[in-house]
């Protein structure tokens, strides 16, 4: 006996000592606020249309600058054909017309409406990536409130089955009350039973609410039921807010709010517009 238990002891330290890494459970991703935007940005159909319209905005940008293509006009009549009788036909080229448009004073406007109108699309594309972090800020915390909401119903309703039980006589005996159910009258326990049921339907329909966050979560994400990101969908804890600013700093920073930029460079792009077009009449 005492050399099996020895031996267990020895088996046990070669164990430790020898160098071999403790498995360890591994704990459940957590996301965190900048991930669920970094991910809805890298997903989000808008990103992708903006890019596009950059692009294009960008090529009229490059090509603003460059004199227009010239005109050739060729003009031909029947009329050598008709003097040499010539049943086959044929035709007689006696005018050439070659036009080429002298944008002196235009190309400088051109390009003003083309930086004025990529100006204001890259604003709107900051806008829209504004509006998605709000998006996704939204459905981030609510989704957190969630799951706080979840589990403070799961430690109501173990307290009270810890009540209920303590004050179920029949199954414990008369002389194992809990201390805090022990003078109990009938009318009590009673009221023990409706608060249990009452934290019955509590979790319910806070794992209801948790369950609609999350939907709104996955689909804001684009998260697929197969993901390794899916399940368990878990959020970082909870935190309270930072103080917010105050009025005259939201105030100050309203000018360089992106939606208000997109307007100003769209209302100069077609003030440029109108010159454009005075331009082209000369």
């Amino acid at each position: 006996m005492k050399f099996s238990i020895l031996f267990q002891v020895a088996a046990g330290a070669a164990l430790i000592f020898s160098g071999a890494p403790p498995v360890l459970a591994q704990p459940p991703a957590a996301w965190t606020l900048e991930q669920s935007v970094r991910r809805a940005l890298d997903r989000a159909p808008e990103r992708r249309a903006a890019e596009a319209e950059i692009a294009a905005r960008e090529g009229e940008l490059s090509q603003s600058d460059a004199w227009p293509n010239p005109t050739i006009e060729l003009r031909a009549d029947e009329k050598l054909a008709i003097e040499t009788q010539n049943r086959r036909g044929g035709l007689n080229l006696n005018q050439i017309i070659i036009t080429q448009p002298l944008p002196l004073n235009r190309l400088e406007q051109q390009r003003r409406v083309a930086e004025e109108n990529l100006a204001s699309v890259r604003a709107e594309q900051l806008y829209r990536h504004l509006q998605i972090e709000a998006r996704v800020a939204q459905a981030f915390h609510a989704l957190q409130l969630a799951q706080v909401r979840e589990h403070l119903a799961q430690q109501r309703l173990a307290l009270a089955e810890k009540l209920h039980r303590g004050a179920d006589h029949k199954k414990i005996g008369p002389r194992k009350f809990d201390p805090l159910v022990r003078y109990l009258s009938p009318l009590e326990r009673a009221r023990l039973d409706v608060l249990r049921e009452t934290a019955y339907q509590a979790v319910a329909e806070a794992e209801g609410k948790w369950s609609e966050a999350a939907a709104q979560f996955r689909a804001l994400l684009v998260i697929a039921p197969g993901e390794p990101q899916a399940e368990p969908l878990e959020t970082m804890p909870l935190i309270p807010a930072d103080t917010p600013k105050i009025l005259s700093a939201l105030l100050d920073g309203l000018a360089a709010h992106p939606a208000l930029r997109a307007t100003q460079h769209s209302r100069d792009a077609s003030s440029a517009k109108v010159d454009v077009a005075r331009a082209q009449r000369l």
